[in-house]
């Protein structure tokens, strides 16, 4: 990627990120490089039910800070949300899993979640697909704001990845196929 300057956008949960910061700043100063750092909670006990084998939630807010830090200059300053949603594969799964672990707020997460959706598990529409709808959501996106606001994050546009410094390989890449 540094190499050829090609552009590239990692999500990731895991730690090991930082391993490649010298490249990822690289990519960075050029706006080729953007990082999302999934953080599905602040709770030790349930990172573990949720997410076994994955980074704890304090190392998650680690990465991020240094990542935040080792690309100041270019700009990290985004933060984002998207509410749970269960597509049609991952809804019975969902359901088993908080059986197990949460049997006593099953029932109430499944309603809060329906609430969420219309009255169903998942909607796929685009607009609501990953905020939801109703009060509950606007509560969410409100107070989602309102913490970006007081943390001055979000305070410009978006940048996009730039893809006018590419550099296409030398010899023939379709060989590799």
């Amino acid at each position: 990627m540094c190499e050829y300057r090609h552009p590239v956008s990692l999500i990731t949960k895991g730690a090991l990120i930082l391993r490649d910061l010298d490249l990822l700043s690289d990519l960075a100063r050029d706006q080729l490089c953007s990082v999302t750092i999934s953080l599905t909670t602040l709770s030790n006990d349930l990172k573990r039910r949720m997410e076994p084998r994955t980074a704890a939630p304090a190392t998650r807010l680690k990465m991020i800070e240094r990542l935040r830090e080792a690309a100041a200059q270019a700009g990290a300053e985004q933060a984002g949300w998207i509410m749970i949603h269960l597509p049609y594969e991952l809804d019975e799964l969902f359901q088993d899993w908080l059986q197990r672990h949460f049997p006593d707020r099953a029932r109430h997460v499944m309603n809060r979640i329906r609430d969420l959706r219309g009255g169903k598990s998942y909607d796929s529409t685009f607009g609501s697909r990953m905020t939801g709808q109703g009060p509950y959501s606007d509560l969410i996106r409100q107070r989602f704001r309102n913490k970006v606001r007081k943390l001055g994050l979000n305070g410009r546009e978006q940048r996009t990845l730039r893809t006018d410094l590419f550099r296409r390989p030398a010899g023939d890449q379709m060989a590799l196929w």
